[in-house]
């Protein structure tokens, strides 16, 4: 398994997506319940990573660069990061504004 994800149950009690929960100064952090993939989680679990701790980050794709890590954030993330009012999405709008 991948490092802050596990399987999201929706309100039928269906085990159909990934959610990711990242603990920061303990308070933890919803990523998303949303990801059709544990990698797409993963990816966006070691965002937030970055985003939370920066280079003492862990990272479940430790070989992958920040450029790539961003930009399949933005591709998994989509039309969220304009409608959602999450805590994390904030703090990743504000991260992807300083960091194109």
């Amino acid at each position: 398994g991948f490092k802050g994800v596990s399987k999201a149950q929706n309100h039928h009690g269906e085990m159909k997506t990934w959610r990711v929960i990242i603990a920061c100064n303990k308070q933890d952090y919803v990523v998303g319940s949303f990801f059709k993939t544990a990698e797409d989680a993963a990816i966006a679990y070691d965002l937030a990573s970055h985003i939370l701790f920066k280079e003492n980050g862990l990272r479940n794709f430790p070989g992958l660069d920040l450029k790539t890590i961003i930009s399949r954030n933005k591709e998994i993330f989509g039309e969220r990061l304009q409608t959602s009012k999450s805590k994390y999405i904030s703090l990743l709008n504000s991260f992807l504004s300083t960091n194109n």
